[in-house]
């Protein structure tokens, strides 16, 4: 709401429209340096930069996620040269609140970036370099996202989980060595999520599917 709303979100949100004021769309490119970062530096347009949107989850700006959409912010486009969604900005960024204002605008919870990987593939890969994130598989899996689909590489989101864990071990440690306390490779077995007698783990024939091409960024067919 907008009492509630940050001073650096209410700043953010002016800018945006400052721009639509001038004739640019709310879903124009533009570069701005990271929150952490950023002085007094203005957007600058950018034909490879990304969305306001994008910008918003990446940053963890919540309180200006609802205004854009209800200003035509478009949920399926962040950055387009990758191309990522905003829903990946959010899983990368592990905010799952925004993610989960995304889904409900009607982000498709399986979209593809250029590597293939959906958000699903960006949580489990990133899970074992910050804090756990369970919650956020537990809202993308309740969403529909597919623990079968491939990336470029050939990983599931469980084998790219097992990827980054075994990446993150350091060369001293046994090959057996589990992952660190609290933390579970098998998003299938995650504490705050089960499947359904109707939503049964893959098949033998389904885990030998070929990958996808890479260039298909949506799970449509």
């Amino acid at each position: 709401m907008e009492h509630s709303m940050e001073p650096h979100e209410r700043g953010f949100l002016d800018e945006v429209e400052g721009r639509r004021a001038s004739g640019r769309g709310i879903n124009s490119l533009f570069y701005l340096p990271p929150l952490d970062v950023m002085t007094s530096v203005p957007m600058e347009d950018h034909p490879e930069g990304y969305t306001a949107l994008y910008f918003a989850a990446q940053e963890g700006l919540s309180a200006a996620i609802t205004p854009l959409l209800e200003n035509g912010a478009d949920v399926h486009t962040g950055l387009p040269s990758n191309p990522e969604t905003p829903l990946h900005a959010a899983a990368r960024s592990n905010r799952d609140n925004i993610a989960a204002v995304l889904l409900d605008a009607g982000a498709r919870v399986d979209d593809r970036d250029r590597h293939g990987r959906t958000a699903l593939h960006v949580v489990a890969r990133n899970e074992c370099f910050r804090e756990p994130r369970s919650n956020f598989c537990q809202l993308l899996l309740s969403r529909g996202a597919s623990l079968d689909l491939r990336d470029c590489d050939g990983h599931d989101p469980e084998a790219s989980a097992r990827f980054c864990f075994k990446k993150k071990r350091p060369p001293s440690s046994p090959r057996s060595a589990p992952p660190a306390a609290g933390r579970s490779m098998s998003l299938r077995r995650a504490p705050s999520y089960s499947r359904s007698a109707t939503n049964s783990p893959r098949s033998a024939s389904a885990a030998a599917r070929p990958r996808r091409p890479c260039a298909r960024t949506s799970a449509s067919s």
